[in-house]
């Protein structure tokens, strides 16, 4: 296992890559918004951006969403013993959907999905180098655990980080933020 300390120093590294290429004047055309604002606006593709990174170094990570008032925001948790595997949940789709599943032969419409909820990911580490973007938080790179800030968002989703490979995008400027790490 690869040790929080560890994982600190590369996001330290990752997010110098960044503000690096930033100031070098690497984000400027339209396709590398928003990283010309880094950190704001930029925390859902940042986190998927790190994730690859992370992934180099063999430690796999799953992304989150959550929202707060009228803002939304994402990190990443490390995929380790301290995070539940997602588990299997089935739904029953609302009335009005129910009866358009059925007029097309669906006679018990239920949806399954597997997905990690709060409480799958809650005890993991957390690593975030975007939320120094929001007012009342002035760590540059946070990895720890839950506190009053990531407490304060209502969770949205969480899903595994396999890769930018089919995002031609933000591959792109992962291969900019490389030349500098």
């Amino acid at each position: 296992m690869i040790s929080d300390e560890k994982i600190a120093k590369l996001a330290n590294n990752f997010r110098s890559a960044i503000v690096t290429a930033k100031e070098n004047g690497c984000f400027t055309i339209n396709n590398h918004y928003p990283f010309n604002k880094f950190p704001q606006a930029c925390c859902g593709n940042t986190s998927y951006l790190l994730a690859e990174y992370l992934k180099t170094k063999g430690i796999p990570s799953i992304w989150v969403s959550a929202v707060r008032n009228d803002w939304s925001h994402a990190w990443l948790v490390i995929k380790d013993e301290r995070v539940r595997l997602p588990q299997k949940q089935t739904c029953v789709p609302p009335a009005d959907i129910q009866q358009v599943l059925k007029a097309y032969g669906s006679e018990n419409p239920i949806c399954e999905k597997t997905g990690y909820d709060w409480n799958d990911i809650k005890n993991g580490l957390i690593v975030d180098i975007t939320a120094d973007q929001f007012e009342d938080f002035d760590e540059e790179v946070y990895v720890g655990y839950l506190n009053s800030f990531y407490n304060g968002f209502d969770f949205r989703n969480a899903h595994d980080c396999n890769g930018i490979q089919d995002d031609d995008r933000l591959s792109r400027i992962y291969e900019i933020i490389n030349e500098y790490l």
